[in-house]
């Protein structure tokens, strides 16, 4: 059975926080602690719809099974562009008012913008029965920032009456993938048609862009610490900060990996680190947190594996009650 010893945590502030634990019950909490905080602090990812699909009851219209996508809307209509990085992991049509016997089928079709007012289809679905009501399907499609979303069909509702600003653009011939094509002179082409109309087709982008997890240590307050942050969505980054301040450098390794040098900073400050890349700026979370170095104790303020467990708990433990880095002096009882 473990010695039981008075536990004394005594901040920079000079604040002491009495603890009495067994020597293996401290050992024990450190590691309940790590864990509690590692659920905690797991990042989720965020869902943004796009589009929007026809109201219930809308009748069929025309340009059967051709390919359409909403070329702009208005400030009163939701938009068709994805506004970050990420992966559509669904998509939705309106079925037409009354169903459909048979033959009525949609297909979901990505277009990336292109210089010179070219577009080209960098990914689609396989058809889709819309027989009737509100149809909703599974899809995995990575998605950039400024990818739009369109739609093929036949006989069901294609699009629908929209607001003023809403443009939508058919297609003439079937656009291949990856292939780039302009406004129309040859085929495959788009033209601009059907004013204040919008497409009937909606779609949920996961965002893909997330700091999942970082090096516990800043490194030192005097800054230049090495920090690898780990994640998604970071090719094409141009900031990384902490808590705001700019990193010194910053080298993207991969899409989900960087290694950042820290800015100067406060002893036993745990400080947020975001990343900006084209998918947006990263939401700050608790896996994002790194913690400058304190006395000499690296990792927020743990001691290095060689030591005692004992003291990875007590430090642990200190660092959840916000006293990370406090010195920590051991006094049996009298």
């Amino acid at each position: 059975m473990g010695k039981a010893v008075n536990v004394l945590l005594r901040r920079r502030d000079g604040i002491v926080a009495p603890m009495n634990r067994g020597l293996r019950g401290l050992a024990g909490l450190g590691i309940a602690v790590v864990a509690m905080l590692a659920m905690a602090s797991a990042a989720s990812a965020a869902n943004i719809s796009i589009g929007q699909t026809a109201p219930a009851g809308t009748s069929g219209n025309g340009c059967s099974g051709c390919t359409l996508f909403q070329g702009t809307t208005g400030s009163a209509s939701p938009s068709y562009v994805t506004p970050v990085n990420g992966v559509i992991t669904s998509w939705s049509v309106q079925a037409q008012s009354g169903g459909c016997n048979s033959g009525c089928t949609a297909r979901l079709r990505v277009f990336r913008s292109l210089p010179g007012n070219t577009f080209e289809m960098v990914a689609e679905t396989t058809d889709q029965n819309i027989d009737a009501g509100l149809k909703t399907f599974p899809a995995s499609i990575a998605v950039l920032a400024g990818d739009r979303i369109g739609i093929e069909g036949s006989n069901g509702v294609r699009f629908y009456s929209g607001q003023t600003g809403d443009v939508v653009d058919f297609m003439v011939g079937d656009p291949a993938l990856n292939t780039p094509f302009g406004a129309c002179g040859s085929s495959p082409c788009y033209f601009t048609s059907e004013g204040n109309s919008l497409v009937n087709v909606s779609a949920v982008v996961q965002t893909s862009l997330a700091v999942a997890s970082v090096s516990a240590s800043c490194g030192a307050a005097a800054g230049g610490g090495s920090v690898t942050i780990s994640g998604a969505g970071f090719t094409g980054a141009t900031a990384v900060k902490f808590n705001g301040v700019n990193a010194q450098s910053f080298t993207v390794v991969s899409d989900t990996q960087i290694v950042a040098k820290a800015p100067a900073g406060t002893a036993g400050q745990a400080v947020d680190i975001t990343v900006t890349a084209p998918g947006g700026t990263s939401q700050a979370t608790l896996a994002d947190r790194c913690t400058y170095d304190v006395l000499g104790l690296p990792k927020a303020g743990l001691p290095p594996a060689s030591e005692p467990a004992w003291r990875i708990g007590l430090a642990a433990a200190a660092a959840a009650i916000g006293m990370a880095g406090a010195a920590i002096t051991l006094r049996r009882p009298r």
